[in-house]
């Protein structure tokens, strides 16, 4: 929670301290180490978008989590990170890949809440590549998506305002907090 509210650097004091407490049934256990992986990476993506040092790391995992259980949080942070690296590597092909890749697996195992986050990075990538009516359509699936669940998870609503505030910027135009909040 302290990633989100911006204070990455005690997230990772907190993320470290618990990495700590765990270490020894983490090298036991390959799921929980790919667990404790993706979301470290995800802070240091935080930290430095740009760094793509661990991108091999973060393709290794996105292609061994199909085949480990694993909650649909997880999984949503190594494609969507992963992807965000792609893109800003310049590869927005690639990134939009992992992101199918991703989506398949989540329609294949029907995990619906993995569906609307990788929908809704989906929309963000397509926007920031300008492919506007492709952003405007997933846009449109990820808030069918949406309507259709009682309940959507902190990670849903931030993948689905990072994906409504991409295409506002893509299309240059602003809304306030309150707007998007409406939105979703």
């Amino acid at each position: 929670m302290l990633g989100v509210q911006g204070e990455v650097a005690q997230a990772f004091d907190t993320f470290h301290a618990g990495e700590r407490a765990c270490q020894r049934a983490l090298r036991q256990d390959e799921r929980l180490a790919m667990i404790r992986d993706v979301f470290r990476l995800e802070l240091q993506h935080e930290l430095d978008p740009d760094d793509m040092s661990q991108a091999d790391r973060l393709r290794t995992i996105c292609r061994r989590l199909p085949r480990l259980e694993g909650w649909p949080d997880v999984f949503a942070a190594a494609y969507r990170t992963y992807s965000e690296k792609l893109a800003i590597s310049g590869d927005i092909e690639a990134a939009l890949a992992v992101v199918q890749t991703g989506l398949d697996f989540a329609a294949n195992q029907r995990i619906v809440p993995l569906r609307r986050m990788l929908t809704a990075q989906r929309a963000l990538l397509l926007a920031w590549s300008h492919r506007l009516g492709a952003a405007l359509a997933a846009l449109a699936e990820m808030t069918a998506l949406a309507d259709a669940a009682a309940v959507l998870s902190w990670r849903e609503l931030e993948a689905m305002a990072e994906a409504r505030a991409a295409l506002d910027l893509a299309q240059s135009s602003t809304r306030s907090v309150a707007d998007l909040e409406a939105a979703l």
